[in-house]
């Protein structure tokens, strides 16, 4: 009987946590959800493909999704193709912007590296930001220029704010959860009990 308390224990643990991340990757990707109505499209056999890319994803006012390392883009005669890898970036499907709906900034919100802000003509408010050795990768496949404009992007040329509060509240959330686990002694049942009314708040 201890034996099956403990599996049951154990599973309803699983599937709290799974459904707590699930939730969380699940918010993350709201923004990138909403490129699909106008973009969305799984891509294969393009002319051209880098992996573990990096690139940011944010609107003015709102925080920044930053994807490090696990990006693929692939170049098309028409377009780019952006696709995220599968265990890393889920609820993130695939997606193809045409070159003639992209409109690209220089930036800087890289602190060691020049960036390129990039704006899609169908979801303006959504902006990308790119490495500019990416974006001058992309260039070098011959298909297309992306147009960078010189000036200052309509959002702003240091969204450093959003960027570290986003940092900031990522840390604030692992440390949370490192300090609940530490403190319950990896019991699943210990960890629910402090993180809601469980028996202990009824005594």
């Amino acid at each position: 009987m201890d034996l099956i308390k403990l599996l049951l224990t154990q599973a309803i643990g699983l599937v709290m946590v799974g459904g707590i991340l699930a939730f969380i990757y699940r918010r993350h990707a709201e923004s990138w959800q909403s490129l699909q109505p106008f973009y969305g499209q799984d891509w294969r056999g393009a002319a051209a493909t880098r992996h573990m890319q990096n690139l940011m994803l944010y609107s003015k006012g709102d925080f920044a999704r930053h994807y490090a390392g696990i990006v693929t883009i692939g170049v098309f005669p028409n377009g780019i193709g952006i696709r995220f890898m599968p265990i890393l970036g889920i609820f993130h499907d695939p997606i193809f912007v045409p070159f003639k709906d992209i409109e690209g900034w220089q930036q800087k919100w890289y602190i060691n590296a020049k960036s390129i802000e990039l704006c899609f003509k169908k979801r303006p408010d959504l902006r990308i930001i790119m490495p500019a050795s990416q974006v001058a990768w992309i260039a070098e496949q011959g298909f297309a220029n992306i147009s960078i404009n010189p000036e200052r992007p309509p959002t702003g040329n240091w969204p450093y704010v959003s960027f570290i509060s986003a940092m900031i509240l990522l840390a604030l959330a692992i440390a949370v959860c490192i300090t609940v686990y530490v403190k319950a002694d990896g019991n699943w049942v210990e960890i629910w009990s402090l993180l809601g009314p469980g028996e202990r708040g009824h005594r």
